[in-house]
């Protein structure tokens, strides 16, 4: 029986019946499953995060950084005599404050530069950059805006780079908790008598997260705040891989 992972991703939202059945294909399809989820799980959350970041940065015009009061960036802490506050619509210069409230009126959308790093916001969400990833040392002033441009100018190129890096960090933790999950399902096939091997349960794992996994992906991207979300997850796991599991065939006692 071949299985297509579109419809396999599709199912493993409603039909377990014909979820249990993916038990019997080969390790390699379940891994390549994992992936999959991956990519969608990202793709719902980069989307949403890259339109309104980009939308942010193209609202800053360059030329007024370089009209900023002059300043350097040393170990991580931004040094300057003056603010800006309202000079400008989309740029704000704050080297006295440590977060976000201390700004009087924050824009609703571009950069604020405070004490040790810059915040980009965007659609009420901000986005941090601590000033220590430019390095230790000093840092003038044209040195940084010239980094600012530069980014600015390879922003799309910069997004695809950091979402290969994210998708592999994210692919690593979804096995993880594909493989925890799956440990617990040892504990749900001895409660229901069932004699599926560690392996089966791994794949039948990889596609009870599937639900959750996009539940949870879908409540960032759209930013909604939900107490103990990450119980959920694996509240809402586990109840369906229970499901799954005993909806497998048991075997039939010789005699």
């Amino acid at each position: 029986m071949k299985w297509n992972i579109f419809r396999q991703f599709l199912w493993s939202f409603y039909d377990y019946k014909k979820v249990q059945a993916f038990r019997l294909q080969t390790t390699g399809k379940s891994i390549g499953y994992v992936f999959f989820l991956t990519l969608v799980l990202l793709l719902i959350f980069t989307a949403s995060f890259s339109i309104h970041t980009i939308r942010a940065l193209n609202t800053i015009d360059v030329d007024n950084l370089y009209d900023l009061p002059s300043f350097i960036i040393e170990d991580g802490v931004l040094i300057s005599r003056e603010e800006v506050t309202d000079r400008y619509e989309h740029i704000q210069f704050i080297p006295n404050a440590d977060t976000m409230r201390e700004v009087p009126t924050p824009v609703d959308q571009g950069v604020v530069f405070l004490k040790d790093k810059a915040v980009i916001v965007t659609k009420g969400q901000s986005y941090t950059f601590m000033y220590t990833l430019l390095g230790e040392g000093t840092i003038e002033k044209d040195e940084v805006l010239s980094l600012i441009d530069t980014v600015n100018s390879y922003k799309y190129f910069i997004f695809i780079i950091l979402f290969a890096i994210y998708y592999l960090f994210t692919a690593s933790v979804k096995f993880v908790e594909v493989s925890f999950l799956a440990l617990l399902g040892l504990i749900f096939k001895s409660k229901i008598n069932n004699t599926l091997r560690y392996k089966q349960l791994w794949t039948l794992a990889a596609y009870a997260v599937t639900l959750p996994t996009i539940l949870m992906a879908l409540i960032e991207a759209f930013h909604l705040s939900i107490p103990f979300s990450a119980l959920l997850f694996w509240l809402i796991s586990a109840i369906i891989l229970y499901r799954i599991i005993s909806l497998v065939p048991r075997r039939k006692q010789k005699g």
